[in-house]
């Protein structure tokens, strides 16, 4: 078996690679996804990533985890492999248009999806305005753009 540990981050930064081991897994049997990479006028890059040379990988281990692998080019970022969540898992899958991996392994998407009549802040004077409800609303489409981007979302 090829082991490869997975690791507590010891503080908030994606790129810390020197917590403890929180489990490991074998990458050989393993389902490996790369993301989607695109030009943005002067360089390629990938999906999720707004830097020149930052990487990712999901991965599907043969227990049905999910594992994030970043790196960089950059000098002083670490390597990193971490358990992320399903949900995570499913929002970086749809960022990469994965769709056939996100109905393997979470189910038939719906027809269409997205907010119901949120309406958009641009001023403080329409968040000072809004009713609870419409805040909550909001909260809901960014926690879900949030999670299409593969992170987790705040617990508002």
């Amino acid at each position: 078996m090829a082991r490869q540990n997975v690791r507590y981050a010891v503080n908030e930064s994606r790129f810390s690679a020197y917590g403890p081991v929180a489990g490991w897994f074998d990458p050989d049997k393993a389902t490996e996804f790369a993301p989607k990479r695109y030009f943005d006028g002067n360089n390629m890059l990938e999906r999720g990533s707004d830097r020149v040379g930052d990487y990712t990988r999901l991965y599907r281990t043969a227990g049905g985890r999910w594992v994030e692998h970043s790196w960089s080019d950059w000098v002083g970022v670490n390597p990193t492999w971490s358990f992320i969540s399903p949900a995570a898992a499913k929002g970086w899958l749809l960022l990469n248009d994965f769709d056939d991996a996100v109905e393997e392994f979470f189910g038939e998407l719906p027809e269409e999806s997205g907010p119901d009549n949120v309406r958009r802040f641009g001023t403080k004077g329409d968040v000072r305005n809004a009713t609870d409800e419409e805040l909550n609303a909001a909260a809901r489409v960014i926690n879900a753009e949030i999670i299409s981007r593969g992170l987790e979302p705040c617990g508002w």
